[in-house]
């Protein structure tokens, strides 16, 4: 049975908005470009519930984020963590930005092709520069084809995070954004 939570529960929005208090960087080191920083931590944690399956045909959606309109372009800094079995199998972990199609620079690689299975933490991360506009970031998996087709994938307690921050150097906006979550708490 499926335990579903409540967007509150499962979706923890921080927005610090620095300029909104008016806070620059009045002292700053000889390379930092003066201006107005903004910052915000979306995150998304599945916790305990039933096992995801992984599929050696196709990319699974572990987990999924789906952010408001950020009204500049800003760096998103997206860490996926959790937790997987692994039984005679690779598993391949990777971030889809705006697709479900894997971004290949993100791939990790997990095995286990003894008899038996292992259990272990599975992660993968990286920093993006994107346009203004809303985005969602895709936590991925599959099995890699190979030479061992008979053993499974299995994740739980997954997590997505991501940081928003801009560099200063570009006009920004004072507007908090709003967020919302799918009713499945994927």
């Amino acid at each position: 049975m499926r335990t579903v939570l409540s967007a509150s529960a499962i979706l923890i929005v921080v927005l610090t908005v620095v300029s909104a208090v008016g806070l620059t960087l009045a002292q700053r080191g000889p390379n930092i470009a003066a201006g107005t920083y903004q910052c915000g931590v979306f995150s998304k944690s599945y916790g305990f519930g039933t096992w995801l399956y992984l599929s050696n045909t196709s990319w699974t959606t572990i987990l999924s984020l789906s952010l408001p309109n950020v009204p500049i372009s800003a760096y998103y800094h997206v860490v996926c963590d959790g937790h997987a079995t692994v039984l005679n199998a690779m598993a391949e972990v990777a971030i889809g930005v705006d697709t479900t199609a894997e971004d290949t620079s993100t791939r990790r690689f997990y095995s286990y092709t003894d008899i038996g299975w292992n259990m272990v933490g599975i992660h993968t991360e990286r920093v993006y520069h994107l346009a203004a506009g809303s985005h969602t970031f895709n936590f991925l998996g599959t099995i890699l084809n190979g030479p061992v087709s008979y053993g499974y994938v299995s994740v739980n307690y997954h997590t997505i995070t991501v940081t928003v921050f801009t560099d200063g150097s570009t006009a920004t906006s004072t507007t908090a954004p709003s967020t919302s979550i799918s009713a499945d708490g994927r």
